[in-house]
């Protein structure tokens, strides 16, 4: 065989080595994608949950697991309680900075990461990220008052 056959062959089993490995990782990363925007989408849902609930926002987990119940209504994509609480954090102190933001009279371009994720994975459903969606539900209800 030739040196330019060789250089052609072993080129081509690297691109389909590297293009195996691509579609490897994409295949392993698709789980914890979609448990990072499950996760978001009900936490936020819980925090709202809880504010029309008690008038108030939570200040703790416990709290929240209260408003989690059986997962009825929620949309955790299969996760458990404590597999939300595992996968989330929800910096609860700050809870009243989204409050105050949405008691102000215009919109806010950039909003404090409150609630996020413990992968530090930024994806989630369209129109469903977190911060923004309790955001929203308090500047509606403050609007309703």
């Amino acid at each position: 065989m030739t040196t330019k056959r060789k250089w052609i062959v072993w080129s081509v089993i690297a691109l389909l080595v590297v293009g195996l490995g691509y579609v490897g990782w994409c295949i392993a990363t698709v789980p914890r994608m979609l448990r990072d925007c499950y996760g978001q989408w009900v936490t936020a849902e819980l925090v709202i949950n809880y504010h029309k609930d008690h008038r108030r926002l939570p200040t703790t987990w416990q709290e929240l697991e209260v408003v989690y119940g059986d997962g009825q209504g929620l949309h955790h994509g299969g996760m458990s309680f404590p597999q939300v609480r595992e996968s989330m954090v929800v910096d609860f102190g700050r809870l009243a900075e989204l409050q105050a933001l949405a008691r102000g009279t215009s919109s806010v371009a950039t909003l404090p990461e409150i609630i996020y994720t413990k992968s530090g994975r930024q994806s989630h459903w369209s129109g469903a990220e977190p911060n923004q969606m309790v955001y929203d539900y308090l500047r509606e209800s403050f609007q309703k008052r």
